[in-house]
């Protein structure tokens, strides 16, 4: 889990389209695309840079039908910033590390044939 996490992390940063339309739900990509959108309108960029990974916590594990779903919680230590077209930074800082805790789904079509 923590390299599919950091795999989401950097093709985020990196607005890697091809990697993030296959680790992201139809809905969560589409809301990533507009938040590309937004960023590009305002001619801003957003980067989170993913020091270590604290804790990962599995809240649940469901199974419905053939899929298999598991909810965790990740700890980890990140900065933030958000910079204009010129790179001024208007939110974050590159040098202000922050605990961050994210809700992640994971799920997982099993192919019932093996």
């Amino acid at each position: 889990m923590k390299k599919a996490f950091a795999m989401i992390v950097s093709a985020l940063n990196n607005r890697n389209k091809e990697i993030l339309s296959h680790l992201l739900t139809q809905d969560l990509y589409e809301k990533t695309l507009q938040r590309f959108n937004e960023l590009d309108a305002k001619q801003e960029v957003e980067n989170r840079n993913i020091l270590n990974i604290r804790d990962i916590d599995i809240k649940s594990i469901n199974i419905f039908n053939d899929k298999v779903e598991i909810q965790v919680a990740i700890q980890n230590n990140q900065t933030y910033v958000l910079r204009d077209k010129l790179g001024n930074i208007l939110n974050g800082s590159d040098d202000k590390i922050v605990t961050s805790l994210d809700s992640w789904k994971f799920s997982k079509t099993l192919n019932k044939d093996k």
